[in-house]
């Protein structure tokens, strides 16, 4: 076959089915794009169905998720066609949901945070520059101290507590006594007198009283004198309701004792004596000291004891048995040594006797009849 019968052939074979086309056209191009899409798409979209399928798996583990994922198969997936509009739902994460759901909202929370506590103001006293007026006693005064700071007029037995001033000129010379009775929190209160010049003087600080964590002092406060009372938390606490009293002093209480002078003495050598205590006022805490010392010979036999006595309301009558600490006691005289204090709302005192008791045998001769001796002077 020669040349002119091949390219008639050829011709004709063209002519029959159209392909190969003579020339590659831009239709011919789209048709051969379409072809490997066609092939191509289902497998990448059963590759992505399963990859979404196995991410949910992972985040879910509920036994809904894993029936769903082990029902899909390859088989059960059908490609859609390539001129299809339709876009492949996206499977939704269950945890997304679920937490998206359960977040609470900004504004929830942040009306749910508490509002902030308001700071407490300053009391009045609370600059030592200007402290509360006292016109006039008796006077009692009440305020909230949470808000007071520490000063540094403020004395060292303050410490570091909050404290509020009180300022009294007084018209006459007497005796007083300020306290911080019916305050609900431990006070700790001083009292200063303003010297010429400015200066201050301290005079007396007292924590705590015979009334619990109530302060008192009492002041011999002189005709003409400014006075200053300085109330302090304890230990640099933080304040409360203060009540502050100031008032004239009852008079200070007399507590004496007196010892019998006649005692006993028992085959063990020890010795008995016995006497009296009494008090102008009631006074609490009474305590009572003795020590003995007889001279036999050479030797001098010493004892000694301790009575508490409670509170003194009177008079109570007392009786001591003491051992000697180098020898037994015996008849004969026998000198003691009587120490008596307590403490009363304002002040604590005291008294002391000593003198001579004579000793007398229990199952002998009687020893001379029993008297008093007289009381002795409080101790200054």
């Amino acid at each position: 076959m020669d040349s002119s019968e091949r390219g008639g052939a050829d011709r004709a074979g063209r002519g029959r089915s159209g392909w190969p086309p003579r020339e590659i056209t831009p239709r011919h191009i789209a048709i051969g794009l379409a072809a490997v899409l066609a092939l191509l798409l289902p497998a990448a979209i059963f590759v992505a169905v399963q990859g979404s399928r196995s991410a949910d798996a992972g985040a879910s583990t509920s036994p809904s998720s894993l029936i769903g994922l082990a029902s899909t198969t390859p088989a059960a997936v059908t490609p859609s066609p390539i001129n299809s509009a339709s876009p492949t739902p996206a499977l939704e994460s269950p945890s997304a949901v679920s937490s998206a759901s359960v977040a609470p909202s900004a504004s929830a929370h942040a009306s749910a945070s508490p509002s902030p506590k308001p700071t407490p103001q300053r009391p009045a006293g609370d600059m030592a520059s200007a402290p509360i007026t006292v016109d006039a006693v008796p006077f009692t005064h009440q305020l909230s101290t949470k808000g007071a700071t520490h000063q540094s007029a403020d004395p060292d037995c303050i410490s570091d507590g909050a404290s509020v001033w009180y300022s009294y000129r007084a018209p006459t010379s007497r005796s007083l006594a300020a306290t911080t009775i019916g305050s609900n929190y431990d006070t700790v209160l001083a009292v200063l007198r303003r010297e010429v010049g400015g200066t201050r003087t301290l005079l007396a600080c007292n924590d705590d009283g015979p009334s619990g964590s109530a302060s008192i002092a009492r002041l011999d406060a002189e005709a003409g004198k400014e006075y200053l009372f300085v109330v302090g938390s304890y230990n640099g606490r933080v304040g409360g309701n203060l009540v502050f009293n100031l008032d004239v002093a009852p008079p200070v209480p007399e507590l004496l004792v007196t010892v019998d002078e006649s005692g006993t003495f028992d085959e063990e050598g020890r010795a008995s004596i016995s006497g009296t205590v009494t008090c102008s006022s009631p006074v609490g805490e009474v305590s009572l000291e003795l020590s003995l010392r007889q001279v036999v010979g050479r030797l001098a036999i010493n004892g000694s004891g301790w009575i508490d006595m409670g509170t003194c309301a009177s008079s109570h009558g007392w009786g001591a048995t003491i051992e000697g600490d180098n020898g037994t006691f015996g008849e004969g005289q026998v000198t003691v040594v009587a120490e008596v204090s307590g403490c009363g709302d304002f002040d604590c005192v005291g008294s002391n006797w000593s003198g001579t008791v004579t000793l007398g045998s229990v199952d002998g001769s009687p020893p001379p009849p029993t008297t008093s001796n007289p009381p002795a002077s409080p101790a200054p």
